[in-house]
């Protein structure tokens, strides 16, 4: 049991206490997409967002959103969601606590008189978690609640589509994607589907032996943890 200080949220979740390194609100921005190269049709954006090592990227979106991967080449977290090129998406990083700089406010030290929390920098709210495909229940708790999702897995299929066997042997056709794409409605409830979305040349190339009728799955359920960026 934490000694010390604890603060809980109305869940009873443990968000503060004496003894541990807290996630806190590191940034926030709203983003403009763009098309997805090779993407079904131009009902999907594309964004992406710089994210360092430990830190979670909480998003807002009407339409669906999902992560497409993390590319360490630009450091950044690469969303796709559901919109026109200009579809907006606002977005929460938080990560492992760092100090504020600032010089009033309450203030939590461990054992050791280090710096564990202060209140310039708002701790992750958790709220709710959602698990598979289908719209769930209102999790907002009060009138007003602004909620945001954290996704810590994801739903992944690969199919390989059309494919043509050309004369020298080799394989032609395309990969399609499909993922777990996640909203919150107006009234709270979130709504998680399945959606094939874009597609990718393949081949020249032998088809791989361990691909069944032609597809991959990771036969995974999507999940998300709902935190309250309300004050944020």
């Amino acid at each position: 049991m934490p000694a010390g200080i604890q603060v809980r949220n109305d869940s009873n979740v443990l968000q503060v206490d004496g003894q541990s390194m807290h996630m806190v609100l590191l940034r926030k921005a709203t983003v403009t997409g763009t098309q997805i190269p090779n993407g079904l049709n131009s009902g999907f954006c594309q964004v992406d967002i710089p994210l360092n090592p430990g830190e979670m990227l909480a998003f807002n979106t009407p339409y669906g959103a999902a992560m497409a991967g993390r590319w360490t080449g630009n450091g950044c977290m690469q969303v796709h969601f559901q919109g026109l090129p200009g579809t907006t998406l606002s977005y929460w990083v938080y990560g492992p606590y760092q100090p504020s700089g600032l010089n009033y406010g309450m203030q939590i030290r461990g054992d050791a008189n280090q710096l564990l929390y202060d209140t310039g920098r708002m701790p992750l709210r958790y709220v709710a978690d959602i698990q598979g495909v289908g719209t769930f229940p209102s999790v907002a708790k009060y009138a007003g609640q602004q909620l945001a999702l954290i996704a810590y897995q994801q739903y992944c299929r690969m199919e390989i589509l059309n494919p043509a066997q050309n004369p020298n042997g080799s394989w032609q056709g395309m990969q399609q994607f499909t993922t777990g794409f996640a909203r919150i409605n107006s009234d709270g409830t979130v709504t998680v589907r399945n959606i094939a979305y874009t597609v990718n040349p393949y081949g020249p190339a032998y088809p791989p032996s361990d691909f069944a009728n032609g597809s991959w799955s990771n036969n995974i359920n999507n999940g998300y943890a709902v935190i309250d960026v309300t004050h944020t």
